[in-house]
């Protein structure tokens, strides 16, 4: 049997976050509401809390959110162009708890002068928090653009920056 794409929600400090993995791993973390949201189609199927990966990506988010953890360690299945999949690989080498610019980290995965399209492709994440593109700000420190919503982007780093230094 194939498998397909299973989903569940997940009450978070910051709201519902919708859950999605499939046969290779994680394949989605979004905020309800937010400007990416998925609409499950008939390939997906809805979790009753039986999915090992799903379970896991619970317990790790529980952890996060506590304070205890500051890495994931997930298998991820991230879809997207070439590019994109270029910009999302190299975001969680952003330390927890510190942040860059747009133009920081296009320099600093080798795409000098790409900022706007490096930007673009982080709006694009499908893995929030996981893939951590709330660490990237605008260079004038000032936060832009967050699809699950700037508050969020703006408690998820105030929260790193508590838990990194407590």
């Amino acid at each position: 049997m194939i498998r397909g794409t299973y989903y569940r929600k997940f009450d978070a400090p910051l709201g519902e976050i919708w859950l999605a993995s499939d046969a290779i791993g994680l394949s989605g973390v979004w905020f309800v509401g937010e400007s990416h949201e998925p609409t499950p189609d008939s390939n997906w199927t809805r979790d009753e809390k039986t999915d090992p990966l799903l379970n896991e990506v619970v317990i790790q988010f529980k952890e996060f959110f506590a304070g205890s953890r500051q890495i994931f360690d997930l298998p991820l299945s991230i879809n997207g162009t070439k590019f994109q999949k270029e910009v999302w690989s190299g975001l969680d080498t952003i330390p927890y708890g510190e942040t860059t610019s747009y133009s920081g980290y296009a320099d600093s995965i080798g795409k000098p002068g790409l900022a706007r399209a490096v930007a673009s492709a982080i709006a694009k994440n499908p893995i929030s928090i996981v893939v951590p593109c709330h660490r990237v700000i605008g260079k004038d420190k000032n936060l832009r653009g967050y699809a699950g919503g700037v508050e969020r982007k703006k408690h998820l780093l105030q929260h790193e920056i508590e838990f990194k230094f407590s």
